[in-house]
C-alpha cells in the first residue's frame, strides 16, 4: 500500500477517526470504514499500529469493515504527528489524552522511585541480619513475604509489570 502524507492522514482521521482512553492508562486511536486500501495506507503512513478485518457488516446487505488501532505509545505518536493539522474539537480531545497519558508517566515513575528506595532500605537492613518480621515491622506497607521477596530479588516490584501486586 502506498504511505500518504501526515496531512491527509490528519484529514481522514478528523472525519472519520476516534480517539479514545478504554482503559486509565492507555490512549487510543481508531478508524474504521469498508476501503481497506484507505485503512492500510494509514498504517502505512505512521509506521505504527495495526490493521484488522474484514469484520462482518452489523446487516447483511453492510459490506465488510477494515479496523485501524494505534494504542499506547503508538496512538501518543500519531497524535502528536497530527495535532498541527486538526479542528478545534478534535485537538481539544487529543491534547486532553496526551496529558492524561503525561499524568500517567508521572506517577508511575515516582511510584517505581518510592518501590526502588523501601526495596534499598529492606536490603539495607537485612545487611544488619535482622528476622524478615523485624525488618517487615521498621519499613512500612512491607509484609515480611514483601521483605522475601526482596532480599532474593532486589529489584522487586520496580518492573511495571509487577506493580500490581505490590
Amino acid at each position: 500500500m502506498k504511505a500518504r502524507s501526515v496531512e491527509w492522514a490528519a484529514g481522514l482521521l478528523e472525519g472519520e477517526g476516534s480517539f479514545a482512553q478504554p482503559k486509565p492508562n492507555c490512549v487510543q486511536v481508531v478508524c474504521q470504514m469498508t476501503d481497506r486500501d484507505v485503512i492500510e495506507s494509514l498504517r502505512e503512513t505512521f509506521q505504527v499500529g495495526t490493521v484488522s478485518g474484514p469484520f462482518a457488516g452489523r446487516k447483511s446487505h453492510h459490506k465488510p469493515t477494515y479496523t485501524y488501532r494505534a494504542s499506547g505509545n503508538d496512538a501518543v505518536s500519531v497524535m502528536q504527528r497530527i495535532l498541527p493539522y486538526m479542528g478545534v474539537r478534535r485537538s481539544e480531545r487529543i491534547v486532553e489524552l496526551l496529558s492524561v497519558r503525561v499524568s500517567f508517566s508521572s506517577r508511575l515513575k515516582e511510584r517505581q522511585n518510592e518501590i526502588k528506595k523501601r526495596n534499598l532500605e529492606v536490603i539495607r537492613l537485612s545487611l544488619e541480619n535482622l528476622s524478615l518480621r523485624k525488618i517487615a515491622t521498621m519499613v512500612p506497607g512491607c509484609s515480611h513475604e514483601t521483605v522475601r521477596r526482596i532480599i532474593e530479588n532486589p529489584n522487586y516490584g520496580v518492573d511495571i509489570n509487577n506493580l500490581r501486586g505490590v
